[in-house]
């Protein structure tokens, strides 16, 4: 009977954390630099469709975002151990800015083609993928290590909330002004997390220094991680509900376009309205220290999730869409954070960053494998099938999960 006061006590416990200066200017510079990140991949996405008319391409665009996920997100969780983690943020995200000001620039002078904008896309991922293990990692140096589990909380929100103002905040752009002011804000944005990190005094942490090379540390890690069963059982079902449930996000254009009259607006409505179910799906994924029933846990969200995306291949009513899109968010997010909770507390601390390394891999790079397989099945026979399809899938494999996980 207590147990929406242990929610509501959680929540207000972690909100408590913003009362270190430090974590608060920092937390406020990274939400607004993630903000622009999701308006410039709703505009990307909004502009690659205008040109193309081509699932295909778009989930091209995704891959290009995407994959540098899968070849940088280690190299940069390796390097956050060894350099200063402020100095490695700060020069990632000047970079990330003046990329976002290459596109303002070449799309102002008409010269943002298709392939242009894939390769900017292309190596804005993989400075920000450079930058992410590190900004993960230095939340918890601003808090103390007692609070660091409600610094780590507050970050998951901060993403999500992004991921309802930006898209939002960049179709009223599009829609008002120009796509090229979505770039030059964004491109403000981005830097705001710089300036953040200049105004925050970051503890000095000491590193040990290794004879191993980075790439052996990277090798060693993700060989300890996988060798247990446990992770490796959590990691390869976000693996595959991301390639198979969590690529429908991708290609939001092309779902706006069937059900919208005016694809701008709808692509940013139902880019908001997902943003609106992970928010809640982040507030509403607290978990307990038993893992077989975080396992369950996870198992449910994902069998929840595929149902959706079930529907979703048939939805063509706006208010459909819509409704399909809120759960969706909300089902996605929660077992991503219940997975990132899973591999905290199964790992050793040695390992963890690279642990979360190989946990981002995952969540971020999956969705590139399944926008390009579905794009281009869309392409050929349309939505419905290869949704479907996807969902079927990932329902079967989850409920099986859920039935050999049995709870302590």
């Amino acid at each position: 009977m207590n147990r929406p006061w242990r929610a509501r006590s959680r929540t207000l416990s972690s909100l408590a954390v913003l009362r270190h200066r430090g974590y608060a200017i920092f937390v406020s510079g990274n939400f607004l630099s993630l903000t622009g990140t999701w308006m410039q991949r709703m505009a990307l996405a909004w502009l690659i469709w205008e040109m193309t008319e081509s699932t295909f391409w778009l989930g091209l665009l995704s891959a290009a975002d995407l994959l540098p996920a899968t070849i940088f997100t280690l190299l940069g969780g390796a390097a956050a151990d060894r350099v200063d983690r402020s100095r490695l943020i700060i020069a990632c995200y000047t970079l990330a800015a003046g990329v976002a000001a290459t596109f303002a620039i070449l799309q102002g002078a008409g010269m943002l083609l298709p392939v242009p904008l894939l390769a900017l896309t292309f190596a804005q991922g993989s400075v920000q993928s450079l930058g992410h293990p590190a900004r993960l990692a230095i939340l918890q140096g601003l808090v103390p290590p007692e609070e660091a589990a409600n610094a780590v909380s507050i970050g998951s929100t901060t993403v999500n909330l992004a991921r309802l103002f930006g898209p939002a905040l960049g179709g009223i752009l599009i829609f008002h002004l120009d796509v090229v002011w979505v770039f030059l804000v964004c491109a403000a944005l981005q830097a705001s997390v710089v300036f953040s990190l200049l105004a925050v005094r970051t503890p000095h942490v000491p590193r040990s220094r290794s004879s191993s090379s980075i790439f052996s540390e990277i090798r060693d890690g993700v060989v300890a991680i996988f060798r247990m069963s446990g992770v490796r059982y959590v990691l390869f079902y976000l693996l595959a509900s991301g390639a198979l449930l969590r690529c429908m996000t991708e290609i939001i254009p092309a779902f706006a376009a069937r059900s919208f009259e005016i694809t701008s607006v709808g692509l940013s409505i139902l880019a908001s309205t997902m943003a609106i179910g992970a928010v809640l799906g982040a507030l509403t994924a607290a978990s307990g220290p038993d893992t077989s029933l975080l396992v369950r846990r996870i198992m449910a969200n994902w069998m929840a999730a595929a149902l959706v995306v079930c529907v979703f291949a048939f939805a063509t009513a706006p208010w459909a869409a819509i409704g399909c899109m809120f759960v969706l968010g909300l089902c996605m997010v929660r077992g991503m954070i219940l997975t990132q909770t899973y591999v905290q507390l199964s790992v050793p601390d040695s390992i963890r960053g690279r642990a979360l390394s190989v946990f981002s891999i995952c969540s971020r790079g999956s969705p590139l494998i399944g926008a390009l397989a579905v794009g281009i099945a869309a392409d050929l026979i349309g939505l419905t099938v290869p949704v479907l399809l996807s969902g079927v899938i990932i329902f079967i494999a989850a409920l099986a999960g859920w039935l050999q996980t049995k709870p302590r």
